[in-house]
């Protein structure tokens, strides 16, 4: 149970660290992980309701009760890390592929009102200031 939630964390984590804003297909290999993610979480259940039963049932009560309580204590914590190292892989890679995107936007915008005498008023010293990369 504990092989299977160590490997769904990896599972979730790579499906939401697969995620590409910025491409044809934004989900990537994101679904194809999401899957195999989903696919553990049957075995985790399964290992949970075995542990529920050995407990009620079985000969090893002591056994089955420290199973239980890793599983159900452990299980969420791997969960919630791997959406946070997912997430701030997302966040990194949209960082990294934005700041190049939105430099080129703003020059574009600024490049054509230039072109076309279109007056940006109050907001020429904004486009300035964010465009400016200290050279």
């Amino acid at each position: 149970m504990l092989l299977g939630t160590v490997v769904g964390g990896f599972l979730l984590y790579q499906a939401i660290a697969s995620v590409s804003l910025i491409s044809k297909d934004p989900l990537g290999d994101g679904l194809l992980w999401l899957t195999g993610w989903v696919g553990m979480d049957v075995i985790i259940t399964i290992g949970l309701i075995i542990a529920v039963i050995a407990l009620i049932r079985g000969s090893r009560r002591g056994l089955a009760g420290v199973a239980l309580a890793l599983g159900v204590f452990v299980t969420p914590l791997v969960f919630l890390g791997a959406v946070q190292l997912g997430a701030d892989v997302v966040q990194e890679r949209v960082r990294t592929q934005l700041a190049g995107t939105a430099g080129a936007a703003g020059t574009s915008v600024m490049a054509y009102a230039d072109e076309n005498d279109i007056d940006l008023g109050p907001f020429r010293p904004i486009f300035d200031a964010l465009l400016d990369d200290g050279r």
